[in-house]
């Protein structure tokens, strides 16, 4: 449950882990991969992590509320640029974790040709 007075580092911290762990195999790939922050000593603290195709943008920002913005522009379907965006609700660093192996195994779907 989304509890904005939480302040959890646990799901930032495994968040940069992740993009730690993966990122250099991404971009290996052609993916450019980007991480921002955490942010620290605010209200809410959040860590952005974004990735980068000539297919598909994903933006995803996860705060230590456990709450996550997620924002996908497949470009093939949206030439004009229009961003879904999704607000999540996670129940942790491990649903941080497979959210982000979620969006890298779509990243890996475009990279072998099976969009």
């Amino acid at each position: 449950m989304i509890n904005p007075d939480r302040q959890d580092k646990q799901i930032l911290m495994a968040a940069v882990e992740w993009f730690e762990l993966n990122a250099a195999l991404l971009m290996s790939l052609g993916v450019e991969v980007r991480l921002v922050g955490p942010s620290t000593d605010t209200n809410k603290n959040s860590v952005q992590i974004d990735f980068f195709s000539p297919q598909l943008l994903v933006m995803v920002s996860i705060w230590d509320s456990w709450e996550c913005d997620l924002g996908i522009l497949d470009i093939e379907q949206e030439p004009e640029g229009d961003i879904a965006w999704e607000v999540l609700e996670l129940a942790g660093s491990l649903d941080a974790r497979i959210l982000l192996d979620r969006i890298a195994s779509r990243y890996l779907g475009f990279v072998e040709g099976e969009n």
